[in-house]
């Protein structure tokens, strides 16, 4: 490969880390092994005064640092998001359904053609049909639409290419401070 920093990172479409690289899955390395890349990423991804790990980007998209107006600030080396999502009433935005009906009688357990009629003492849904003229419709209760749902997850994937990450750890230049 041509002429790398210690510490930068690239895709590599290889099932092998060449020589002088490691794959960046987060692997835990001695600090005394590698002091030449501890200085350069410290305990950014993780570890203590003896290991240090590198960045995992296994199943993860890299993410640019820094924050800007109306951005949630990333520092280098944060994780974070989740490949499954699950939907609920605290993430859709308010707002009301309107379910009509008329004020005549039920004549049908079929809603094709129909509205639901006005019988206070059934329980289950009987509708008005064929009728002409159309009486009086009008809006129902609000407190008739219930919110349902299963929670099911939803994939919060999208569309990618799998390929991996690898780390110069010896052999590169060493990237000066300014």
């Amino acid at each position: 490969m041509l002429e790398a920093y210690i510490g930068e990172i690239t895709m590599f479409a290889g099932d092998f880390a060449p020589k002088d690289w490691a794959f960046c899955e987060g692997q835990s390395i001695p600090v005394r092994q590698n002091t030449t890349l501890y200085s350069v990423i410290g305990n950014t991804y993780g570890g203590d005064a003896t290991n240090f790990n590198l960045p995992h980007l296994g199943l993860r998209l890299p993410l640019g640092f820094g924050n800007g107006p109306g951005l949630t600030p990333r520092p280098i080396g944060e994780s974070g998001g989740s490949p499954t999502y699950s939907l609920n009433l605290n993430n859709m935005p308010l707002h009301t359904h309107t379910l009509f009906g008329v004020t005549n009688k039920p004549t049908s357990n079929s809603p094709v053609n129909a509205f639901l009629g006005s019988n206070p003492t059934r329980t289950t849904a009987k509708f008005k049909s064929g009728v002409e003229p159309l009486p009086p419709i009008v809006a129902l209760d609000a407190m008739s639409i219930k919110a349902t749902g299963q929670g099911t997850p939803i994939s919060n994937d999208q569309p990618a290419l799998t390929i991996r990450f690898i780390i110069c750890v010896t052999g590169g230049e060493y990237p000066n401070r300014p």
